[in-house]
Formats: structure tokens, sequence, C-alpha cells
């Protein structure tokens, strides 16, 4: 298999221009993967998240079968692969969990309201 190199010119810290040869099994690598694994994760999180049964739950007025603890952990366990990409600065990690995170916060926040209002609704009965 060939390797495909071609040569770059860039500015060092020194600001001197240096030139490098980009590998393009590494863009492919370091580029090109983890930008369609963000476009994976957005259509995953978009799709499989319960979004449209918690809609539903929340006209009905009632959760029916849905289990409203997944949106918690999905909230959770999002919050922390956010707060791992900031602190590691890579941006496609955190691309790719940011509307994970954004979607299980509407789902947690709607579950804890169909939550209070079916407590609501039972003690006012």
């Amino acid at each position: 298999m060939r390797n495909f190199e071609t040569e770059t010119i860039i500015r060092n810290d020194a600001n001197q221009l240096e030139t490098r040869k980009m590998n393009w099994t590494n863009l492919v690598m370091n580029h090109l993967c983890p930008a369609l694994g963000c476009i994976t994760s957005g259509l995953m999180f978009g799709v499989v998240a319960p979004v449209r049964d918690l809609t539903e739950c929340i006209a009905y007025g009632s959760f029916g079968a849905l289990n409203p603890v997944p949106c918690a952990i999905m909230t959770g366990n999002c919050f922390g692969w956010v707060v791992y990409a900031y602190m590691k600065q890579d941006p496609y990690l955190l691309a790719s969990n940011l509307p994970g995170f954004l979607i299980s916060l509407w789902l947690h926040v709607g579950a804890a309201n169909l939550q209070y209002l079916e407590q609501t609704k039972s003690s006012v009965l």
C-alpha cells in the first residue's frame, strides 16, 4: 500500500516557516473518522432517544410504560463525557456528546415535570 504524503508549510512557535509532511493516513484517522463518529453519535441521540415517547407521555399526562430512570442516567453519562472532552480539549468528543447532553437534559426535565404532575394529581385527589 502506498503512503501518500504531501508537504505543508506552517509557522512554528518561533514564528519561523517550517515544512512538515502530511500523512493521508494520519488525516483520515485523526480527522475523518472522528468526524464520522460525531455524525453517527448525533444520529443516534436524535433517533434512539425517547423524545417522541416522552412527548406523547406529557400530552397524555402519565408515564404509562415509559421508564424515566434512563433519562437521568443518560444526562449524567453525557455530562461526564462533555466534561472529559473539555478537559482533554478534544473537539470531536465534545461535538459528539454535547447534543446528547442537551437532548438528555430536556428528557430529564420533562420526565421530572411529568413525575411531579403525577404526584400533584394523586395528592389533590
